[in-house]
C-alpha cells in the first residue's frame, strides 16, 4: 500500500518492516504502521482514507478494531489521537507545506492524552521524537484556540446544519436555520449560526469559534431534512462533539429537527425532536426557549434577592458554595457563585481567586500549584552532546585503509555515531513563559493578589511562588538531565569506539585477505594468458593493487610480455615477408628474450643458495623477482619454502608447548591458522592453561590459606571442572574474608532471601562497601498512592525493604554488619535506613551499558526492575528487561533489586 507524507503530500518510499522513513521530497521523517497481514493493510487503508476525509468517528472505529489485534503498534495509537483531536493537514499558502489544523478541539492537552502516551510507550527512539515534535505543534495550536475561544462571549444556542448541497446550492436546512436564528435572537438569546456568526472569519480559523460556541451553548438545534445531511462530515463533527459534552454536562440539550424520524442518527434516536411537517413546530421551539428564559430570570432574581437582602452573611455562604462546587469539579456552577459575590462586592479577592481556579479547572490552590505537570514533558529539541574523537578516527583511517579494498569513506562510516541527545531545556523554558504569561498574568489572579490580605494573601503568594520555583526547578532538572545524557552518551561513545575499532579490524583483515586472493588470481591469469588485450587489463588490475607485494613488478611484466608478443609477431612478419634485416631482428630477440632469460637464471641460482643456507624469506624474495614467466620450478619452490617456514614455526610451537610455555605456543598456533592441527593445539594449550590455574587455585585454598585469591582464581576459570562449586564453597565458608578482599565488580555471598544469596560489589570505600543483589529477589509495586507524584521516602517499597525483607533475608550477625545508608537531598532533607534501591546515577556507575544493566530472576527469567526515585517524582524510574532506563507508573509490578552498605570494620 502507499503511504503519504503529511507535510508535503508526496509518496513515501520504505522497505518492508520499516517503522519510519524519510520523505524523499521534503526530507522530513515520517512514522509507519506495522503491516503484518493483508487484512491489517486493508483496515489501515480504510481508516486512513476515512481520516483524511475528516470522517473521524468512522476512522476511529476502524483503528480501534486494528488495535484489538495488535496493542503494541505505536502508529495506531497516534492515528487514534489524530482522530480524537480531528487533525487535518492543510496546505499553508505561504510555505506551500501542509500544517496541522484542529477540527475537534479538546480541552485536555494532547501531550496528556492517554493514547498519545501509549504511542510513546511502544515507540522506538526515532518514532518517539517524531510523535513528540508533532504533538508539540498541535499543543501550541490548542493553546491558541483556547486563548481565542476564552475571549468569546458564551452562546445560548448552537444551530448545526448543512449549508450547501452537492451542486453548491443553499440547502433547505440553511433556510430553516436562518429562520430559527432570527426568531431566537429577537428573544434576546445569543445564537451561533455559522452563516452569520462566521462570516468575518477566515475558513481555516473556524475551529476556535466553533469550539467556544459548542462548549458554551446549552442547546443545540440539529437540522436534517435528509439523512445524508445529518451525516455530512462537518455536521456530524458538530453534533457528535456536542453529544460527548452532554455526557459530562446534563444541563446541555440536543434537539433534532427532521422531516422523517428514521433519518435521525441512531446515537441521537432517544433525543426528543421536532418534525417540521407538523404545524406549529417552530412555535413549540419558541415556547421551549421562552420557558428556559423565564426559569433563568426567576433563578437569577432569587439569587439577587438572597445576595442583596442578606448582605455579608449570605455572601460568605455563597463563597462557601463556590468552594464546594470547585471541589466537586462543577467549575461552571462555581463561576456563577463567585460572580454573584462580585455583583455585591466588586473587590472581593476570594471571589476573584475562585473564578481564576474555575477558569483553569483547578479544585483548590494546592492543585493549581502542581499545574506545571499538567502540560506533559516531551524530550524537546535534538542537540549535539560532544564533538567526535577525530584523533582516533584519523588514526583508524591511517591504520586500516587498504587502497582498492577498504577505502577511507568505508572506515569513516564504521566510526559514524549519533552524538545527539534530546534536550528538554528549551521546552521547559517555553513552558515557564507560557504558564507565566497565560495563567499567572491572568487579570482575575492579578486582582486577587492585589486585593487579598491575611491568610488568603499568604496562600495565593505561596502558590505563585511554588509554581515559579517549580518551573525553575524543572529547567534545572532538564539541564541536569542534559548533563547526565551527555555523560551517558560519552560513555556509550567510548564503548562504541572500541566496537568500531574491532569492526574496522575485521574489515581490514577481510580486505587484506581479498587483496591476497586478488593478487594470486591475477598472477595465475598472467601466467596463462598470451593475449594482448588481457595483458592490458591485467596491467590495470595490478596497478589497482597499489604496489602490494610484487604487483608493481607484475605490472611491468605485463608490459614486457606485451612487448615480447609484439616483437615476436614483428619478427615473424619480417621473416616471412621481407626476410630482412635479420641482424636487427636478432638484436631485438636477444634483448627481449635472451637477456630476461639470463637474469631469471641468476635470480633462481641465488634463491637456491639462500634456501640451502636456511634463509627462506630472502629466497622467496629472489624467486618472486624472476622476470621470466614460469622459469623452471620457481612457483613450486616458493610453495615448498613457504611450507618449510610454517613447519619450522609449528615445530617451535610444539617445543614451547611440551616445555610448558603454553601462552607462547598458543600465540604461534593462532598465527598458523588452519596449518596441520593448529586449531586442536590451540584448544590443548587453553585447557593446559586452565589446568595450571585450577591447580594454583587449589594450592592457594588448601595449602596457602589465601582464600580471597583462590576465590577470584576459581571465578576466573568460568566453570572449568568444579571451579564454580569451589568458589561457592569458599565464599560460604569464609564470607567475611571474601567481602573484605572483594573489589568493584566482584561477586560475593551475603544473606538469603528465597535462595537469593549473590551480590555484586558496586563501590569499595575505606570504611564501607556498597553491594547490590545480583538477581531481582521478587516482583512488587513501587507504591499504591493515587497522586500526581510518588515519594520514594514514603513509598510502600522502601518500607517493605526495611521491614519484611530486612528481617527475612539476614541473620542477626549479618544485620549487625549492615551499615545504615544516609540519603541526602538538595533541599537539605536527610533520611537513614538499612536497605534501599540504587539510583540511576549509582546504577550507571558500574553498569554503563544496556547489557550490563540487564537482570533476571533467580530462575533466569529476564525482568524489569525498579530504581530509587526522589522526594517528589512524577513517575518512578526503572530498567526494562532490555537494559534501558525509563520512568513509569508506580503501581506497575517490576523486579526488586536491593542494595546495602557493608561496614568494613565488622569484616576484620
Amino acid at each position: 500500500m502507499v503511504f503519504i507524507c503529511d507535510r508535503c503530500g508526496g509518496n513515501l518510499l520504505f522497505e518492508e518492516g520499516d517503522t519510519y522513513c524519510t520523505c524523499d521530497h521534503c526530507q522530513v521523517k515520517q512514522t509507519l504502521p506495522r503491516i503484518s497481514s493483508k487484512e491489517k493493510a486493508n483496515l489501515y487503508e480504510r481508516a486512513y482514507r476515512a481520516r483524511i476525509r475528516n470522517e473521524f468517528d468512522n476512522a476511529l472505529n476502524i483503528y480501534e478494531k486494528i488495535l484489538s489485534d495488535d496493542r503494541t503498534d505505536p502508529e495506531i495509537y497516534w492515528q487514534i489521537v489524530l482522530c480524537r483531536y480531528g487533525i487535518e493537514y492543510v496546505k499553508d499558502k505561504l510555505s506551500g507545506n501542509n500544517k496541522p489544523t484542529i477540527r475537534r478541539m479538546q480541552v485536555t492537552p494532547i501531550t496528556s492524552d492517554v493514547d498519545y502516551k501509549e504511542a510513546l510507550y511502544y515507540a522506538n527512539d526515532v518514532q518517539k521524537q517524531v510523535y513528540e515534535n508533532k504533538a508539540q505543534t498541535i499543543y501550541d495550536i490548542q493553546k491558541k484556540i483556547l486563548d481565542i475561544s476564552s475571549k468569546e462571549e458564551p452562546y445560548d444556542v448552537f444551530i448545526s446544519y448543512k449549508e450547501t448541497d452537492n451542486d453548491g446550492n443553499r440547502t433547505e436546512d440553511s433556510v430553516l436555520g436562518q429562520k430559527l436564528y432570527n426568531m431566537l435572537t429577537k428573544e434576546g438569546l445569543k445564537v451561533f449560526f455559522s452563516r452569520i456568526s462566521l462570516e468575518s472569519v477566515y475558513g481555516e480559523n473556524y475551529e476556535p469559534y466553533i469550539f467556544a460556541a459548542l462548549n458554551s451553548a446549552k442547546v443545540m438545534l440539529l437540522i436534517g431534512t435528509k439523512s445524508e445531511y445529518f451525516n455530512a462530515t462537518w455536521v456530524k463533527n458538530e453534533w457528535s462533539r456536542f453529544a460527548l459534552m452532554m455526557e459530562k454536562n446534563p444541563d446541555k440539550k440536543l434537539i433534532p429537527i427532521y422531516k422523517d424520524s428514521n433519518d435521525i442518527p441512531e446515537k441521537l434516536s432517544l433525543q426528543q425532536g421536532q418534525d417540521i411537517k407538523k404545524l406549529g413546530w417552530d412555535d413549540d421551539i419558541l415556547r421551549f426557549f421562552q420557558k428556559r428564559i423565564e426559569d433563568n430570570k426567576k433563578q437569577f432574581a432569587e439569587k439577587e434577592t438572597v445576595v442583596v437582602k442578606q448582605g455579608y452573611v449570605d455572601k460568605k455562604n455563597v463563597l462557601k458554595l463556590g468552594k464546594v462546587a470547585l471541589e466537586d469539579g462543577e467549575f461552571e456552577k462555581a463561576t456563577g457563585y463567585f460572580e454573584d459575590v462580585l455583583r455585591v462586592d466588586a473587590e472581593n479577592a476570594e471571589a476573584y481567586f475562585g473564578e481564576w481556579l474555575a477558569e483553569y479547572g483547578f479544585k483548590n490552590a494546592e492543585q493549581a500549584a502542581d499545574s506545571p505537570d499538567y502540560y506533559g514533558n516531551p524530550e524537546g529539541e535534538r542537540i549535539e552532546a560532544f564533538a567526535a574523537d577525530q584523533t582516533i578516527i584519523e588514526k583508524a583511517v591511517k591504520d586500516y585503509i587498504v587502497y582498492g579494498f577498504l577505502e577511507e569513506v568505508d572506515i569513516r562510516k564504521v566510526f559514524a555515531f549519533d552524538r545527539c541527545i534530546f534536550s528538554g531545556v528549551s521546552f521547559r523554558k517555553k513552558l515557564k513563559d507560557d504558564i507565566f504569561f497565560h495563567i499567572l498574568k491572568n487579570k482575575k489572579l492579578e486582582r486577587a493578589r492585589q486585593l487579598a490580605d491575611g491568610e488568603l494573601k499568604v496562600s495565593i503568594e505561596d502558590m505563585v511562588s511554588y509554581i515559579e520555583s517549580k518551573l525553575d526547578e524543572g529547567i534545572r532538572e532538564a539541564e541536569e538531565k542534559d548533563e547526565q545524557k551527555k555523560t551517558a552518551k560519552k560513555e556509550e561513545y567510548a564503548k562504541f569506539l572500541i566496537e568500531a575499532e574491532n569492526k574496522a579490524k575485521v574489515l581490514y583483515e577481510d580486505a587484506i585477505k581479498r587483496r591476497e586472493e586478488q593478487y594470486s588470481y591475477l598472477i595465475s591469469r598472467y601466467k596463462r594468458t598470451r593475449k594482448k588485450q588481457e595483458l592490458i587489463s591485467l596491467e590495470k588490475e595490478f596497478n589497482a593493487l597499489y604496489g602490494y607485494k610484487n604487483s608493481a613488478k607484475y605490472e611491468k611484466k605485463c608490459r614486457s610480455k606485451r612487448t615480447r608478443l609484439i616483437v615476436r609477431n614483428i619478427i615473424l612478419i619480417y621473416f616471412f615477408i621481407t626476410l630482412i634485416p635479420h641482424a636487427i631482428a636478432l638484436y631485438i630477440l636477444i634483448f627481449s628474450v635472451l637477456v630476461p632469460l639470463s637474469q631469471s637464471k641468476e635470480y633462481y641460482k641465488n634463491a637456491m643458495k639462500l634456501k640451502e643456507e636456511g634463509q627462506y624469506e630472502e629466497a622467496i624474495k629472489e624467486l618472486e623477482s624472476i622476470p621470466w614467466d614460469d622459469y623452471k620450478d620457481s612457483e613450486e619452490e616458493i610453495k615448498e619454502i613457504s611450507n618449510t617456514i610454517k613447519q619450522n614455526q609449528y615445530d617451535e610451537a610444539i617445543r614451547l608447548k611440551d616445555s610448558g610455555r603454553y601462552e607462547e605456543a598458543q600465540k604461534i598456533f593462532t598465527l598458523l591458522g588452519e596449518y596441520h592441527d593448529s586449531s586442536q593445539q590451540i584448544y590443548n594449550c587453553t585447557q593446559a592453561i586452565k589446568e595450571n590455574k585450577y591447580n594454583e587455585a587449589i594450592k592457594l585454598y588448601h595449602e596457602d590459606g589465601d582464600f580471597a585469591a583462590a576465590y577470584k582464581q576459581f571465578l576466573d576459570l568460568s566453570g572449568y571442572k568444579d571451579s564454580k562449586s569451589m568458589a561457592l564453597e569458599i565464599v560460604e565458608s569464609y564470607p567475611n574474608v571474601i567481602l573484605a578482599a572483594a573489589e568493584k565488580g566482584d561477586t560475593v555471598v551475603f544473606g538469603n532471601y528465597n535462595g537469593n544469596t549473590e551480590w555484586i560489589v558496586v563501590e569499595k570505600r575505606e570504611d564501607k562497601t556498597l553491594i547490590v543483589s545480583k538477581y531481582a529477589v521478587e516482583e512488587r509495586i513501587y507504591d499504591d498512592v493515587f497522586d500526581m507524584h510518588v515519594n520514594w521516602e514514603k513509598s510502600k517499597l522502601k518500607n517493605w525493604l526495611n521491614t519484611t525483607y530486612y528481617d527475612s533475608a539476614f541473620s542477626k550477625e549479618e544485620q549487625n554488619m549492615i551499615k545504615d545508608a544516609i540519603i541526602k537531598y538538595d533541599n537539605g532533607e536527610e533520611y537513614v535506613y538499612h536497605i534501599f534501591l540504587l539510583s540511576v546515577n549509582e546504577l550507571n556507575s558500574f553498569a554503563d551499558t544496556k547489557e550490563k544493566r540487564k537482570v533476571t530472576l533467580a530462575d533466569g527469567t529476564p525482568v524489569a526492575y525498579w530504581l530509587r526515585g526522589g522526594l517528589r517524582d512524577g513517575e518512578a524510574p526503572y530498567v526494562d528487561d532490555a537494559g534501558s532506563i525509563y520512568e513509569n507508573y508506580w503501581t506497575d509490578v517490576y523486579g526488586v533489586r536491593p542494595a546495602l552498605w557493608i561496614d568494613n570494620s565488622k569484616l576484620q
